[in-house]
């Protein structure tokens, strides 16, 4: 797959074909069509394939038809996508953009996983028959359906619209061959939500039929999945080419682990947290094992184990009970000495290693985000304990209120509005000396030089975070430290890329805690954007710029200022939307239950 991929032509910029618009609006309005007619069906009380096999897994179970059946179809769903987001990343980083959603193979996988998340809730409202929860969510007269099934359908939404959304935004601002670009953190951000739903789901079937085995796998699969979710918004990372400043990386690493863990232990039972560390590693293990199958680059994997091991101690040690305690605490440890073992396991297992002078920034901050994301994460436990309680059978005090939550909340985002956007602050020059390394065989692909490198001034990449040659998009990933050899002088131990059509090659240069610079080294000519090509040669001396110009070249810079305000707002309201819809939710599941005055729940 890697020679086919690699030996073809080369993708045009923008939206998608219109033939290729139409096939996928095609699929989604069948699937739709499909889920509409089982919802029909079962508001009538006529039987359906889906409602008869929701009733057998029912009574294997013994859990209520709504939970039976959506736990199933929702790890199908959630699996399929998670292969193709995995896929797809790695997919661009090797070769680049492609010519629309149909030509990826990944994105097959991402789309028919969002319209299976889409269908599960679609089925779990279909399948909504008493018994049900206390506090169900009234959807027209007489009809009243778990919190859970109508959170996990929007937050399957959600992550669906991003799929049109991106092909509007690429026709409009260009394609941003990142995984954080806006549509892409959407697209994350509804599997994300729908997972909540999942949990919340969970939950209420728990308060019909009390922890049954089937539920508490059910919830710690869940618990796992939305660590691995988390974490997949760090895979650039992963893969040794993030485009944005290494602080990220341990800010919101803390800030993922402070929120998921914490809850997960808070409602489970005394050793969960290796298990749900155990199945969210094993995951990554599979996933990445069939990168390695389908040739592509294979992102490492963010230990995780130290955080899982903090907070499973501080709940054997404190306990859960006094919530407020345990999430300080546990954020705390997290903050400190989960960032130092993650510290430590980059020097093993990732490709880029946090250096000694990012921590000593890292690690306070890191502190306060593990606090904050710790009482947000137990504000979410205390809103499905309300729901139906945890393992823990002793009575949960000091709660965080949802100011507390709140605050909480904001203050991970505002440390990760701070970390993530990168500067271009530092000015200097680079002047290249290559020397051709192997046999020529004429073809300007095979090209490779050993790479010497002048800065000036010449103290620049001193006590630098890295600096680096980085090749990409020819079929793989290169990168390589450059060796300092005498004042200002640097080389490569091994020859790097530096022809063909395909492959680009830029020095990069990070310092202080977000001041990413590069210089291109090989850049081949990109008719479809246009750009023109910037060959390698011996003596050119270039000059420090923006990073993002060059990892981005396909980025339009034609479209006004106030237009890119616009698509920002836009995604922007989209997200925030999604995150208040999963809180409402949340927080009206887990009133107390009110008086029925108006007509009984369905039963048909």
């Amino acid at each position: 797959m890697r020679h086919l991929l690699a030996a073809a032509g080369p993708a045009p910029a923008g939206g998608a074909p219109f033939t290729q618009i139409l096939v996928v609006f095609g699929v989604t309005m069948l699937v739709f069509a499909a889920v509409a007619y089982v919802v029909w069906r079962e508001s009538l009380g006529r039987a359906t394939l889906v409602g008869k096999l929701a009733d057998r897994l029912a009574a294997l179970t013994g859990v209520p038809r709504w939970a039976a059946l959506t736990g199933p179809l929702h790890l199908q769903a959630i699996v399929l996508a998670g292969i193709g987001v995995y896929w797809d990343v790695p997919y661009h980083y090797d070769y680049g953009r492609d010519e629309g959603p149909l030509a990826n193979p990944a994105h097959y996988f991402i789309f028919f996983g969002l319209l299976g998340m889409v269908a599960t809730g679609g089925f779990a409202i279909a399948l909504a028959r008493r018994p049900l929860p206390r506090r169900p969510l009234r959807i027209g007269r007489g009809w009243r359906v778990p919190y859970g099934a109508a959170l996990i359908l929007i937050g399957g939404l959600f992550g669906f619209v991003a799929f049109p959304m991106d092909d509007v935004w690429h026709r409009m601002f260009g394609q941003d061959v990142t995984l954080w670009g806006p549509t892409h953190v959407l697209l994350l951000g509804g599997a994300l939500f729908a997972l909540f739903g999942s949990w919340l789901l969970c939950a209420e079937a728990q308060q019909v039929v009390g922890r049954k085995g089937f539920l508490v796998g059910y919830e710690l699969g869940t618990a796992a999945w939305v660590v691995l979710c988390l974490s997949a918004y760090l895979m650039e990372f992963d893969l040794g080419g993030p485009q944005f400043p290494l602080l990220a990386d341990p800010v919101l690493l803390t800030a993922f682990a402070a929120i998921a863990l914490p809850a997960a232990r808070a409602r489970l039972f005394r050793g969960s947290l290796l298990l749900v560390w155990a199945v969210y590693f094993v995951l990554r293990l599979t996933i990445g094992g069939i990168d390695r199958l389908l040739d592509t680059s294979v992102p490492h994997i963010p230990l995780v184990l130290g955080s899982a091991l903090l907070v499973e101690a501080v709940a054997l040690t404190l306990g859960t009970a006094r919530r407020i305690r345990f999430a300080v605490v546990s954020g705390l440890l997290i903050g400190t000495v989960g960032v130092l073992v993650e510290a430590g396991w980059t020097r093993i297992g990732m490709p880029l290693a946090w250096p000694a002078g990012l921590l000593a920034t890292a690690v306070p901050l890191c502190a306060a985000v593990g606090v904050a994301g710790a009482l947000a994460g137990v504000w979410l436990a205390g809103r499905l304990d309300t729901v139906a309680p945890g393992a823990d059978p002793e009575p949960v005090r000091s709660t965080p209120g949802r100011t507390v939550a709140a605050l909480g909340l904001a203050a991970v985002l505002a440390a990760c509005a701070w970390v993530i956007p990168p500067t271009a602050d530092t000015h200097g020059t680079v002047a290249l000396t290559l020397t051709d390394a192997g046999p020529a065989t004429g073809d300007p692909a095979d090209r490779e030089v050993n790479l010497t490198v002048r800065v000036e001034p010449a103290g620049l990449a001193e006590g630098a975070v890295w600096f680096s040659v980085f090749s990409w998009q020819g079929g793989a990933i290169e990168r390589q430290d450059l060796r300092r050899i005498g004042d200002g002088l640097y080389r490569t131990e091994k020859p790097v890329r530096a022809g063909g059509e395909k492959w680009k090659t830029l020095i990069r240069l990070h310092r202080g805690t977000g001041d990413l610079v590069a210089v291109p080294v090989h850049l081949p000519a990109d008719p479809a954007i246009p750009a023109a090509a910037v060959p390698a040669e011996d003596g050119a001396v270039r000059p420090f710029v923006r990073e993002q110009s060059i990892l981005q070249r396909e980025t339009r810079l034609d479209v006004p200022s106030w237009a890119w305000a616009t698509g920002y707002l836009s995604v922007a309201v989209v997200f925030a939307l999604m995150l208040g819809t999963t809180v409402l939710m949340l927080a009206r599941a887990s009133r107390p239950a009110a008086a029925r005055t108006g007509p009984a729940a369905r039963t048909a």
